[in-house]
């Protein structure tokens, strides 16, 4: 059969087109995603939800990145080497590629795959925290 990442090349012929639902489709700039947005105060505490309590699963349909769950597992396509080699930890909210040996919590890999800045990035995934704690 054909691999993961054989199967899920052609999710990610465009992938740099693909934009959270949030994101105005058309050009992308540094500030576009924060527009429309409540203010966010960053604290240690709210960094800290945001890289622990943002399940993968969620963060990479949202995001619209190649994904799929095996076994309550779940693996992606790398941002970076475009291989599905990848594993997510539950005990510490990491995932990792195991061919280029890279590791992501949510908001490293929101600033990879859409090439935005931390606060940018930060904006974008409050929205997937827990409903009834967000800032």
């Amino acid at each position: 059969g054909l691999s993961t990442a054989s199967r899920l090349a052609p999710l990610i012929a465009g992938r740099r087109s693909h934009l959270p639902p949030s994101v105005p489709r058309t050009s992308l700039k540094l500030g576009d995603l924060n527009k429309k947005k409540k203010k966010i105060v960053l604290t240690a505490e709210y960094l800290r939800r945001l890289r622990n309590e943002i399940r993968w699963a969620h963060l990479l349909r949202y995001l619209r990145w190649p994904h799929q769950k095996t076994n309550g597992k779940v693996t992606f396509v790398c941002p970076e080497c475009s291989e599905s080699q990848t594993s997510v930890n539950p005990k510490t909210n990491l995932a990792r590629c195991f061919r280029c040996k890279l590791n992501w919590n949510p908001i490293d890999f929101t600033m990879q795959v859409y090439h935005i800045e931390f606060l940018d990035a930060v904006g974008q995934l409050d929205v997937l925290l827990p409903s009834n704690d967000r800032q």
